[in-house]
């Protein structure tokens, strides 16, 4: 059976690939080579929030540090 692993990609690239370019055409991320960016934003928002979903400013700082 092949569904988990393709739904495992669609998700990875959706809070990657995908994510970063949202990210660009939408202006999100003012600066370069910063250490914030669409990919790691939407994954420290999606996963922080999944795990926890009344999660504080705090939480979600370290679920972004985890995801770096």
């Amino acid at each position: 059976m092949t569904i988990i692993p393709e739904i495992s990609q669609k998700i990875r690239t959706i809070l990657s690939t995908a994510a970063a370019n949202c990210a660009q055409e939408a202006k999100l991320v003012q600066r370069q080579g910063g250490k914030v960016n669409g990919s790691n934003l939407s994954q420290t928002l999606v996963l922080g929030w999944w795990q926890e979903p009344d999660a504080t400013l705090e939480q979600l700082c370290q679920m972004g540090m985890s995801v770096g």
